[in-house]
């Protein structure tokens, strides 16, 4: 998301809590993960795009339409860096 050269309506609202790469797919929406202590469920890959946005109007690539995932928190715990995402049960 970084690497966004124009920003979008959204962009200054949008604040990352972790930040990842995933080498293999993405998670899917249900998919639940868990980084230390905490677990998350993924509550989607997309977002709603707003038609006033200079992306949209200008049929440009939004960063946040495709290239996050949204969670949300099903557990709260300690979460460090550098650790592991995995899926609950150790997979």
């Amino acid at each position: 998301m970084d690497a966004a050269v124009e920003q979008g309506l959204c962009y200054r609202r949008f604040v990352e809590t972790l930040t990842v790469g995933f080498t293999r797919e993405p998670p899917r929406p249900l998919d639940r993960l868990q980084v230390g202590e905490a677990v998350f469920e993924v509550s989607g890959r997309k977002k709603r795009c707003f038609p006033e946005c200079v992306l949209i109007r200008e049929k440009k690539e939004c960063p946040l339409r495709e290239g996050v995932v949204y969670l949300k928190v099903v557990q709260s715990g300690r979460v460090l860096v550098g650790q592991s995402i995995l899926k609950p049960g150790g997979e």
